[in-house]
């Protein structure tokens, strides 16, 4: 990215240099052809502006290419990254409108005639209707270089933050033709003359309850085929969002994060609600906002995603939906809510589970296994590629109707339940190991294991033995406390790996 920003703003700007040029006896490939082709050197910037230098239909190619994200400078070495940042900056000021820039000179930011030079104030392209994405980590990044290239003091610069920061974000709405991500700013769309051309086929939306909700009424009016939204945080029952996402003929996945316990946003649940047939994704962060009402709505939903670092229990929002069509249940975080909730929840299901993860902070008892366990095998059977399975003694036959039951698991994560245990006498390692080695399922390629888990190198080997006759190398973690993996059992698993019995191991 940055040879191309570099090496290409004086071919770009000044239409006396010329691109090499090819045989004109050579055959030439039709344009979409040779678009598809460099779609697969997108992450390949070096190799793209070879290309970008071979005629003129090549370099129009690779300019839309390029200028679709051309934020995608992370992974260059740190000056690359410096250079490139100042050289979209420089290029995006000489896109800037004469009203604009008046605009900023009575705000006091006049940009210096050494930057608005003969080579940069008429670029021969606008770069910009070709991006495809916007977020407010980009702008503050130009808004950064920009003010770095008007000397003032850093008092200035902070006052006028604000200002440039609200110009760059109109420029783009103004120059960008067709934008599908767009991190949003509280910036009156009126304000913006281009917003309707470029915000008309917007895909995905990230923004906060707290933008003003005359802003998202204007956005209502001009975006209707939003299919992601994100809101972080929605700590604010806005009448303008709630009205925009009532609007979206095709939203598919919503986030939702709140910031207060126990705090409702009853008009945005409301809007939630009228969006059955086509929301299929949500996901819930640090506390539940919405109405206990609104999932009973949706029984369409197929991926449901709670993160609940706070302290509010779900118990409310879960105890009596019904979700048949589910197919992913991520339980990243939640040490409040009752198990038995989401074992109810699963048996709602009817076979379309094909992930349940429920990470390890979760309270289990245990004796809410077995009933977690039977509404798999009772639900899950046969869809089924993923699963977090807590082991007790107890349970050990039921794991083993389990596993025989679905033939189709890829993935399963063993815990332990936060008992204490005599660690000279506990050996669920061996029992959990000698039940893989005989009943694992077919699929599977991914093992972890998770809490206190005690393993003998003899009972390893004998497991890796076994599997070594299965065509399909597998993956293993290990996150084992109190307990930890001998020396002899890290040679072991390094001799299975070379030997490619494993795929991956890791452990901590």
């Amino acid at each position: 990215m940055n040879k191309y920003l570099i090496k290409t703003s004086t071919f770009f700007f000044n239409d006396s240099v010329k691109p090499y040029s090819c045989s004109r006896n050579l055959p030439r490939l039709p344009a979409d052809c040779l678009e598809n082709i460099f779609k697969y050197l997108s992450d390949d910037t070096d190799s793209l502006y070879s290309c970008l230098l071979v005629n003129r239909l090549w370099c129009q190619i690779v300019i839309r290419i390029l200028w679709r994200n051309p934020w995608n400078i992370d992974s260059k070495p740190k000056y690359n990254r410096i250079t490139s940042w100042t050289c979209i900056t420089r290029t995006l000021i000489s896109l800037i409108s004469d009203a604009s820039k008046q605009s900023l000179k009575r705000n006091g930011v006049e940009i210096p005639p050494l930057i608005v030079s003969s080579q940069l104030s008429s670029p021969i392209c606008n770069y910009l209707e070709f991006c495809k994405s916007l977020s407010l980590k980009e702008i503050h990044k130009v808004r950064r270089e920009f003010l770095d290239l008007i000397p003032m003091s850093n008092i200035e610069k902070v006052y006028k933050e604000d200002l440039v920061e609200k110009e760059i974000y109109k420029l783009f709405l103004e120059r960008c033709y067709s934008l599908k991500y767009l991190q949003l700013l509280d910036v009156p769309l009126t304000d913006c003359p281009g917003a309707t051309s470029s915000l008309s086929y917007l895909c995905e939306l990230e923004c906060n309850a707290n933008i003003s909700s005359k802003t998202f009424l204007e956005l209502s009016k001009i975006c209707l085929h939003i299919q992601i939204i994100n809101i972080n945080p929605c700590d604010k029952d806005n009448k303008g969002l709630a009205t925009l996402i009532k609007s979206q003929k095709y939203l598919k996945e919503l986030k939702l994060q709140c910031s207060y316990r126990d705090f409702k946003v009853p008009l945005i649940s409301n809007a939630i609600s009228t969006l059955s047939d086509t929301l299929i994704c949500i996901r819930l962060i640090r506390n539940i906002c919405i109405s206990p009402e609104t999932l009973r709505y949706l029984s369409n939903i197929k991926t449901l995603e709670l993160d609940l670092s706070e302290t509010q229990s779900s118990h409310d929002i879960l105890k009596s939906i019904n979700l048949p069509n589910l197919e992913i249940l991520d339980v990243k975080f939640d040490e409040v809510t009752p198990f038995y909730i989401y074992t109810n929840l699963i048996s709602t299901t009817k076979n379309s589970l094909k992930k349940i993860n429920i990470n390890h902070w979760c309270s289990v008892l245990n004796e809410e296994i077995r009933p977690y366990l039977h509404s798999i095998i009772n639900q899950c059977s046969k869809s089924l590629q993923y699963v977090t399975i807590w082991f007790s003694q107890n349970v050990f036959l039921d794991i083993k109707q389990l596993m025989i039951s679905c033939n189709n698991l890829k993935t399963i994560i063993f815990e332990t339940l936060d008992e204490n245990v005599d660690e000279d006498e506990y050996d669920n390692g061996r029992i959990i190991l000698n039940l893989l080695g005989k009943s694992a399922p077919r699929n599977l390629i991914d093992l972890r294991f998770n809490g206190k888990w005690n393993f003998d190198v003899t009972d390893l080997h004998e497991f890796l033995k076994i599997w070594k006759h299965r065509k399909t190398p597998l993956s293993l973690r290990v996150d084992i406390y109190p307990f930890t993996l001998s020396r002899e059992c890290i040679n072991l698993i390094n001799k299975y790996r070379e030997d490619g019995v494993l795929k991956s191991f890791s452990w901590c």
